[in-house]
């Protein structure tokens, strides 16, 4: 465990596991991973895949209930003792205003593919941040259906909700954090046993859920500890445009050569081809998709040939 980070993975959906392992075999050494999967599935090449791969993986199979969250609750158990934890699940409904984006990828990508693995961790790191997630599914001050769900959670786990000004989190849930942060929500038989009533797709549209207060909860806890939530990824692509107030946009490509704009990630596109000279994207973002070309210059900048 010296000087390793945490992986908690709820593999729901088996058919993800290797992307999973794409994603996290180049930083095995630099991980433990605690798997959890549905124990009512077929996982032996879940199982065959996770054992062939790496020599670090803890594999516990569990009920199908509270979503993520209540898997991850089970595992965090197991896992108290590391500094640093990747919250990490198979999530498979898309996010935008046409469902176009694949927030799974997006939300993984920004932590955890090459170096904004290494990056995330340096900024875990330090004493004032402990958060890291995308930077374009921090979500402020926004309770939605949720807020008695959130305030019964509080009295159970003692937390003081009166010190919360901001109230951020990670849309989607997938997210790095300092351990610790996580631990009143530790050993919590009663809010596990809400949690578990709460059973395959749950929405918040009508009326809050356990699970969408605890996606909250686990973001909150970075102000109650006087941290902060930082956005990722490391590195963007900048996309100059004369016709915005800015002059500019940033690009992010993901590992599934997919993209978005960060100020706006409902702007979600496909990459065509990209070489050294330009790159095409698809975007996906309308009712019909578009095409753009864009021209390099000096490998950093992008420009719409339409303004070029």
């Amino acid at each position: 465990m010296a000087n390793k980070s945490a992986v908690i993975l709820w593999l729901y959906h088996t058919d993800l596991a290797d992307e999973f392992v794409k994603l996290l075999k180049p930083h095995e050494k630099y991980v433990d991973i605690f798997l959890g999967v549905c124990k009512d599935h077929d996982n032996r090449q879940v199982e065959s895949l996770f054992k062939d791969n790496f020599s670090n993986v803890y594999l516990e199979y569990l009920n199908n209930g509270g979503t993520d969250i209540l898997p991850t609750l089970n595992l965090l158990e197991k896992c108290t003792d590391y500094p640093y934890l990747f919250k990490l699940h198979s999530k498979k409904n898309n996010w935008g205003i046409n469902r176009q984006v694949n927030w799974r990828a997006l939300l993984c990508n920004d932590i955890l593919y090459k170096d904004n693995f290494h990056w995330t961790l340096n900024r875990l790191s330090q004493d004032h941040i402990g958060i890291v997630g995308s930077n374009s599914m921090i979500m402020r001050n926004n309770e939605y259906t949720n807020i008695s769900k959130i305030a019964e959670i509080v009295n159970i786990v003692g937390l003081d909700y009166s010190r919360l000004r901001i109230k951020s989190f990670i849309g989607g849930n997938i997210f790095a954090i300092k351990t610790k942060l996580l631990l009143p929500f530790v050993n919590r038989p009663k809010l596990k046993r809400l949690l578990s009533q709460e059973i395959g797709l749950i929405k918040d549209d009508n009326a809050g859920t356990y699970v969408h207060s605890m996606e909250r909860l686990f973001g909150y806890m970075a102000e109650y500890n006087n941290k902060t939530i930082c956005g990722a990824p490391c590195k963007t692509q900048i996309i100059l445009n004369p016709t915005i107030k800015t002059h500019r946009l940033h690009l992010i490509k993901l590992y599934n050569n997919e993209c978005y704009i960060q100020e706006n990630p409902n702007v979600y596109g496909c990459i065509l081809d990209d070489n050294d000279n330009h790159m095409e994207i698809s975007w996906k973002n309308q009712n019909q998709s578009t095409i753009k070309l864009y021209k390099k210059l000096n490998n950093k900048y992008l420009i719409n040939y339409d303004y070029a």
